[in-house]
């Protein structure tokens, strides 16, 4: 059964997902220890969650930043001490594997954003679901680099 665009942007959306996730759980396993005494699992926790969030809802948050500077600076503070409080030390390693994961995650994320396009077509001046078989995996990384990485480059 072959998927169709809207098919394999799920997919990617999934591979970006699992690709930022993996490494956040490698860190809580190998800092389990760490993580779990006092509370840090929470903090832990709600750092991914918090991250998580407004990376879904990063449209509504970027909007609400702009209407809303003081309050949204008092919740970022608010946020922040919240978590400092259980993760003074352990800060910096998380945001050191957040971030590569999120530039990894992103990597994959441009391929779904292609598949993404793809899935609709305007038919009447109409955009509608295309419901055809998808471009292939080569395709799309091409058309999101410029360069294929399964072929070397052809």
């Amino acid at each position: 059964m072959k998927l169709t665009n809207s098919g394999m942007c799920r997919i990617y959306k999934l591979y970006t997902f699992l690709i930022y996730v993996i490494p956040m759980t490698i860190l809580f396993i190998a800092k389990h220890d760490a993580f779990s005494s006092q509370g840090k699992v929470f903090g832990f926790w709600g750092i991914i969650v918090l991250i998580l969030c407004v990376l879904m809802f990063k449209e509504f948050v970027a909007s609400f930043s702009k209407k809303q500077p003081i309050i949204s600076v008092s919740i970022v503070l608010l946020v922040i001490g919240l978590f400092a409080e259980f993760l003074a030390s352990y800060l910096a390693l998380i945001g050191i594997v957040s971030g590569v994961s999120g530039v990894a995650s992103s990597v994959v994320s441009v391929v779904a954003d292609v598949y993404n396009t793809h899935s609709y077509k305007m038919v009447d001046g109409e955009k509608v679901l295309n419901k055809s078989v998808a471009i292939s995996q080569k395709e799309a990384w091409h058309e999101a680099y410029g360069y294929n990485f399964a072929s070397g480059g052809e």
